[in-house]
């Protein structure tokens, strides 16, 4: 269930993000689904060490940098990984869209989550 927790989440923000996405940059990233699952596991404890280190470097500020320092080495995890993905030759596809097709694209998406949300409904009474 763990894989699952993770990867719904996941793809869900690259689904609702796809249209502007290839409206905006034009490239659909064809490895974003298995980074950010070698990744995500990570983030909430950067986040943490990284208000704790704020937070700690206002009252003493060399325990601020140790902190710092700790989140650094899963900076440098996160980093590494999309380096290393981002410079596969199949990474990412330029496919541009013009901006009525992203509207399409989005008005599908409402179209299709309504339906899916009226279904959950009903199975459910």
């Amino acid at each position: 269930h763990l894989l699952q927790a993770m990867l719904i989440p996941t793809i869900s923000a690259i689904v609702a993000t796809l249209p502007l996405t290839l409206w905006q940059f034009g490239r659909f990233s064809a490895v974003a689904p298995i980074t950010n699952l070698l990744v995500l596991w990570t983030i909430p404890g950067l986040m943490l060490l990284g208000a704790v280190a704020l937070a700690t470097s206002f009252i003493f500020y060399p325990f601020g940098q140790a902190v710092a320092w700790i989140a650094g080495i899963g900076l440098s995890y996160v980093i590494m990984v999309a380096e290393w993905f981002g410079r596969r030759s199949w990474s990412a596809m330029e496919f541009k869209i013009p901006w009525w097709l992203m509207g399409v694209m989005y008005l599908l998406l409402v179209v299709i989550a309504r339906r899916v949300a009226t279904k959950q409904s009903h199975s459910l009474e």
